[in-house]
């Protein structure tokens, strides 16, 4: 049984290591965001400022581990731009579906958070593996 389970976490560990600092990075913009709100910060702006946070420590951690890039100088400046402009459109997305769960929905700004999380780390997810990370074809 433990083989087995170490040979699946092996076979996915690019996966195991997504969930993980994606798992870190939803707590840094879960702190970042609640923290902003206790200090009387408006909903939208906490989480364009938890956005921003989330972003840095994403691209540190997850570059190298879930998306396994060894990118430097202009490649690695390029995954960086990339990186954020994607995570840029899925916060325009995040930013959306907060204002409808708020406006339209009156749903409390404390919950609305655990949905958009689950939202933002599957759009993240296939869009770093298809877009910025995806690997180069060597001749």
């Amino acid at each position: 049984m433990i083989p087995k389970l170490f040979n699946l976490i092996n076979r996915h560990w690019s996966v195991v290591c997504y969930l993980f600092f994606g798992g870190l990075t939803t707590l840094v913009n879960w702190i970042v965001y609640y923290g902003l709100l206790l200090l009387g910060v408006n909903a939208e702006l906490a989480n364009a400022l938890a956005f921003l946070a989330g972003v840095i420590f994403a691209f540190c951690t997850e570059r190298k581990t879930a998306f396994e890039s060894d990118s430097k100088g202009k490649d690695l400046a390029n995954e960086a731009w990339k990186f954020l402009g994607t995570r840029i459109v899925v916060w325009l997305v995040e930013q959306g579906l907060l204002r409808i769960g708020l406006r339209a929905l009156h749903i409390n700004k404390y919950i609305i958070k655990i949905p958009l999380a689950v939202v933002s780390a599957v759009l993240n997810w296939f869009i770093g593996r298809l877009v910025v990370f995806r690997k180069r074809r060597t001749k």
